[in-house]
């Protein structure tokens, strides 16, 4: 995953409106979601897109022409990781994430 490592990296610039870098408390929520689902992912798993918010959270993106997915992994631990899904006329919000929960849209993708 070296998208959210170089995140990370103290080279790393700030965006004018806030924080750049993520903070590591969503780098290790973000790894270790992803770790345990990606066994679980179906082979054809479109790649994905990772990027921060103004607080140091992270994004991470999965789309393809029938719909996307987003986990949602915020930069405190007060906040609960969740997962953003849009099939069109099916979208919501699907809290707390898990590796389980996040393997199962993820597969939607590729139905």
């Amino acid at each position: 995953m070296p998208d959210i490592t170089t995140l990370q990296s103290p080279g790393a610039a700030e965006a004018a409106y806030g924080v750049l870098r993520p903070t590591a408390h969503a780098v290790a929520t973000a790894w270790a979601l992803l770790v345990h689902a990606c066994p679980l992912f179906p082979k054809d798993t479109p790649h994905w897109c990772v990027s921060t918010d103004s607080a140091g959270g992270l994004r991470v993106e999965w789309w393809t022409p029938t719909g996307d997915i987003r986990l949602i992994v915020p930069s405190v631990h007060d906040n609960t990781p969740y997962i953003y899904y849009d099939f069109g006329a099916e979208y919501g919000i699907d809290r707390p994430a898990t590796a389980e929960k996040l393997a199962h849209w993820i597969t939607q993708l590729t139905v």
